[in-house]
């Protein structure tokens, strides 16, 4: 937890208020276990279905308290195109 202090001006008038604070709480970002992971999977029909899903805690020791989307690209992350597998 961290206080952060505000200055406020009004344009027009100048006055000034520095008495206003407010409280953030800045998380700590989840921790990779790994970073790539090697799965075998057969082909069926000329496609591989994989659901990804059911290795969530290789990736992360804290898996069950953490949401993981999949992206076939890194330029969709910022897009927020992910895969669902059920």
């Amino acid at each position: 937890e961290k206080e952060i202090f505000v200055r406020i001006q009004d344009p027009v008038t100048g006055c000034v208020r520095y008495d206003n604070s407010f409280k953030v709480i800045v998380d700590k970002l989840p921790t990779a276990l790994i970073s790539t992971i090697e799965v075998e999977q057969c082909e069926t029909d000329g496609q591989i279905k994989y659901n990804l899903n059911s290795l969530v805690d290789r990736f992360s020791a804290n898996y069950a308290n953490e949401r993981f989307a999949f992206y076939l690209d890194a330029a969709l992350i910022a897009l927020n195109l992910h895969y669902s597998y059920t």
